[in-house]
Order: C-alpha cells, then sequence, then structure tokens
C-alpha cells in the first residue's frame, strides 16, 4: 500500500475516530491498530465495527474493546504470492506486514496484489543459470565506464548500448578486449532496441537524464526519456526472455524524511528525476514473471573518480573547489544524504548477478552502507581534514529541500554487500586528480549533465547515469 499510515490506529482511540480514519483512507475497509513505536496490537475491520454498532456498543469506546488481537498477519520476507493467496483463501481484504520486531512495515491491500496476480510467481520457480553475458545500457557513462571495467576484470562479456554524448573516451581503451562490444545507439529508438538487446543472461539500464537540474531544462523531455525509455526497454526485456534486469534508480525518492528509510518506507520524491524514477520503478515491477526478474537499485549519492568525470556531485564538486578555488562552500548543510563511492556501487552490480534470482527478483534495495549517511557539513569537514588550506564556507540558504538518512540493511542481509571505500577514499582521488593534471578545469561543461546544454537543446538527447 503507497501509503499505510493513514490507516494506524493507536488502542486509545474511540470506535468513532477509527471510523472516521477508515472513511478517510477510502482505499481500505479497515484500520491496524499499533502502539507508539508501530508495533502492531491488533486489526479492525468496518464489518467489526458495524457490528459492535448492532450490539449497541458505544461509538466512544476505545477502539482496542472491539479489535482482533491475533489477526492474520505476513513477515516481510514473505513471497507476495503467498500473501496473495492467504489473503484470497481467508478472504481478507488487507494484512499487515511485520518485521522480526512486529512492527508494521507495510499494509498488503487484496487491490494491490491483484494487479500483480499474472505477475506473481513462486520463487522455486525461478529457473537459474551462470550469469555470462551482460549489457550495460549507458554504459559510457560515470558509473557505467567503471561498471564496464570491472565486469571485464570478473570475467564477463561486456555489450555497452550508448548514444555517446559525452564522446568516447570513457570506453575507447577498452575496444580491443575480446570480452567487450559497443553499440552506439538511442534509447528511444525502438527498432535500435529490438535489434540489439537479445541473448544476454542480464541487462544493467543506467542511461537517462540524471540529476535534478539537468531533467528540469526539459521536464517533458526528461519524463519521455527516463520514463517512457525504460518502460520499453523493460517490455523487450521481457519479451526476449532476459531473465535479469537490474534498474538504477535513487535514494532521493525518498525526498524529505528524518525517519530512517528502508525499502518499505513512504516515498516522497521532491523533483521530476525522482518522480520519472518512482514511476520507472513501479512501471517495471508490474512485468515481473518466472522469465523476467527485474531488480532496483536506489542508489545513494555517488562520488569517487571515474572515466567520464563527473563534477556535480556533492564529494567531488566540494573537493574540485577546496582543490582548486581553495574554498568549501555550503549551503545550509543540515541536510542528510548518504554516499557511495562509484567503485563500490560497481561491486553491487556485480554481487546482484551473483545472487540466486529467487533473493532478487521483483526486490528494491538501497545501495549504499549504514556507516555512509552524512549531514552536508560533516562531508565538508571531511574534506577541510584532508585540504587544510582551504576554508570552510558555511551560509544559511538552503537551495535543496532533499533531507534524508537511508537503511541499507537489506541489501546488506540479501546481496551480501557492504561499501569499501569512505568518503576520504574519494576525497584523496580526487585530490590527486588535480595534482597530476594541473590543467585540469572542472569547470568545463562536460563534467556537469546540467550545463551541457541550454534550454530545448536536449531534444533527442540523454544523459548516462
Amino acid at each position: 500500500m503507497k501509503d499505510f499510515n493513514k490507516i494506524l490506529s493507536r488502542k486509545d482511540q474511540s470506535i468513532r475516530d477509527v471510523m472516521n480514519i477508515i472513511n478517510d483512507s477510502g482505499e481500505v475497509k479497515g484500520s491496524v491498530i499499533v502502539d507508539d513505536d508501530n508495533r502492531l496490537l491488533g486489526v479492525v475491520t468496518d464489518g467489526d465495527i458495524r457490528r459492535a454498532i448492532l450490539n449497541k456498543v458505544d461509538l466512544e469506546t476505545k477502539i482496542e474493546k472491539i479489535m482482533i488481537k491475533n489477526p492474520y498477519v505476513a513477515k516481510r520476507d514473505v513471497s507476495k504470492r503467498e500473501v496473495f493467496n492467504v489473503m484470497k483463501m481467508k478472504v481478507l481484504d488487507f494484512i499487515p506486514i511485520l518485521d522480526d520486531s512486529r512492527k508494521v512495515v507495510n499494509v498488503y491491500t487484496i487491490q494491490d496484489l491483484s494487479k500483480f496476480e499474472n505477475n506473481i510467481v513462486e520463487l522455486n520457480e525461478l529457473e537459474d543459470r551462470e550469469v555470462k553475458s551482460v549489457l550495460i545500457i549507458g554504459g559510457a557513462g560515470y558509473t557505467g565506464s567503471v561498471l564496464v571495467r570491472a565486469l571485464l576484470t570478473e570475467g564477463y562479456k561486456v555489450t555497452v548500448f550508448d548514444n555517446l554524448q559525452f564522446g568516447d573516451n570513457s570506453i575507447r581503451e577498452l575496444k580491443n578486449n575480446p570480452n567487450f562490444k559497443f553499440i552506439k545507439g538511442d534509447i528511444r529508438d525502438i527498432q535500435s532496441l529490438l535489434e540489439h538487446i537479445k541473448d544476454f543472461d542480464a541487462v544493467i539500464h543506467l542511461a537517462a537524464i540524471v540529476g535534478d537540474a539537468a531533467c528540469n531544462i526539459d521536464p517533458e523531455n526528461s519524463e519521455t526519456i527516463n520514463l517512457m525509455s525504460t518502460r520499453v526497454i523493460a517490455e523487450i526485456c521481457k519479451f526476449r526472455k532476459i531473465p535479469r534486469f537490474i534498474f538504477a534508480s535513487t535514494c532521493s525518492v525518498y525526498g524529505a524524511s528524518d525517519e530512517l528509510l528502508n525499502e518499505e518506507s513512504e516515498v516522497n520524491p521532491l523533483s521530476i528525476y525522482a518522480e520519472t524514477k518512482l514511476k520507472s520503478e513501479q512501471a517495471i515491477q508490474t512485468l515481473a514473471d518466472k522469465n523476467f526478474s527485474p531488480c532496483i537499485f536506489r542508489i545513494a549519492t555517488v562520488f569517487g573518480p571515474s572515466p567520464r568525470m563527473r563534477f556535480d556531485l556533492v564529494v567531488n564538486l566540494l573537493t574540485a573547489k577546496a582543490c582548486k578555488e581553495k574554498k568549501i562552500t555550503i549551503f545550509s548543510g543540515e541536510q542528510w544524504r548518504p554516499n557511495i563511492h562509484v567503485e563500490d556501487l560497481a561491486r553491487a552490480y556485480i554481487q546482484c548477478l551473483k545472487t540466486p534470482r529467487y533473493k532478487i527478483h521483483n526486490q528494491i534495495f538501497n545501495v549504499g552502507g549504514n556507516d555512509s549517511n552524512y549531514k552536508i557539513i560533516d562531508i565538508g569537514r571531511i574534506i577541510k581534514k584532508l585540504i587544510p588550506d582551504a576554508e570552510l564556507i558555511i551560509y544559511d540558504d538552503e537551495f535543496d529541500k532533499r533531507d534524508y538518512k537511508v537503511d541499507f540493511t537489506k541489501i546488506k542481509n540479501i546481496l551480501g554487500f557492504e561499501p569499501q571505500k569512505k568518503i576520504e577514499d574519494g576525497v584523496q582521488k580526487i585530490q590527486a586528480m588535480f595534482e597530476q593534471n594541473a590543467d585540469l578545469d572542472f569547470t568545463k561543461k562536460i563534467y556537469y549533465n546540467s550545463k551541457s546544454y541550454e534550454i530545448g537543446t536536449l531534444k533527442g538527447l540523454y544523459f548516462e547515469a
């Protein structure tokens, strides 16, 4: 359920209060009763309330007096197929989903699961095979060019599909590698996609207009490229029965929250970029079946050097300013951000390819580490410590409203992935780039997705991740 919190009640609320909660939700014919820590106490349906009224129970009576104290529940790791079967058999309109501490982390409704009925599969139905060949869409970009090299080192056969918007410098040296193949193409060209997306064990989709500022240049075209093309790519992969499909989404879908956010938390996209990524997630997940296992990566803010370098990422930009301008300029700085080194991100993709299909089938993973959540001001202080002759300047203005801390427990438990590199590693490598190349101009447009084009010139183009 998209916003299950709106149907939660407390045990000391009256029957009348809970009736209003049920009526206001307009989605579920009942309410889930929880304590102050959101641990389950019981459930109540509109039928329970009707029976209480017929028995002349006062509407000011506390809801705990009529709630069902031992309702049907499901653990968060139970498959949707199993939950759906129980709900149909027991004629349930909704069922609470609990973590190991009995905290309510979601509520599945029969309406929600009915949408997926044809796509819900038993996990033991999933045939597994070793991944040997991988197509990376957007593989010449910031993440892609690092990932390609990591995959080749691991012995995979890698094909890159990319329009080379920023040239081929990031992959040129790979073209003589017998395990590497390049296809120049546009992700909106359906005929090209149909021709080339076939006979792969896995597809990793990175291509998009990446970042809030870049998407804001032409919102309509951003939606076409980020959402519509992604939907077509996923549908082609399903048609071709490519078993694994990993989609690069973003932790930005969480927007702003004071809570520690896991994959079941409420989303709150605050930008066109985040909205297109969230809609893409939803479109992709409806396609899952026994031949097609999509997996969503909600990625932390990436940092570190890459063959296709970007300086529009917070750690990279602040480090570049410290090195070249001797200033680390931060606005507010109290916003929380999760972070991940680009080489660790590449490792996460590879670990996903090595993980059995049943563990990643139609799953969403936050990609990062639990010790990688930093306030931006703390990132500035780390850089200042490593580059002490740079001045740390803090302004009160807050231009970016995104503010979120993310829980990465799921990817650690299921994929066995934990980042190995810290922010210090990225800062030191970028610092070394400037020391080795005194003429490196980090202000050039090529290093910034949003600066590379003026308004209206994005037509027919896309940026790689």
